[in-house]
């Protein structure tokens, strides 16, 4: 028995396939998850063991570069990992904006603690 959005072609019912870009739902949340544990380690470096108050030393800004860098590839390999599009050109130029935009967004979480 055909089911709703199966095409029939000749003899054979062919099931309807989903897009590629449907995949997204499920990559970039689970590089967000991913993205906790390089976020914490730069808050870690960042506001120590104790965590940031008022007259706590805080660390060099200069610590944060590499787990922000580690945040902005996880989440950029998870836009260009799945073929939304069949252009790659066009998919390494979104998750490159796309991953520059979660390391921004991360450094700036972790330099305002």
């Amino acid at each position: 028995m055909p089911r709703w959005g199966d095409t029939e072609i000749g003899d054979e019912i062919a099931p309807r396939r989903r897009h590629p870009a449907w995949d997204l739902l499920w990559t970039v949340p689970v590089a967000a998850v991913l993205s906790v544990l390089p976020i914490g380690w730069a808050s870690l470096s960042w506001c120590g063991v104790w965590g940031c108050s008022q007259s706590a030393r805080r660390g060099d800004a200069g610590s944060i570069i590499l787990p922000v860098l580690v945040v902005g590839a996880l989440v950029g390999a998870a836009v260009v990992v799945v073929p939304w599009t069949g252009q790659r050109a066009l998919r390494a130029l979104v998750s490159l904006g796309v991953g520059l935009a979660a390391a921004v967004g991360a450094g700036v979480y972790v330099l305002s603690l």
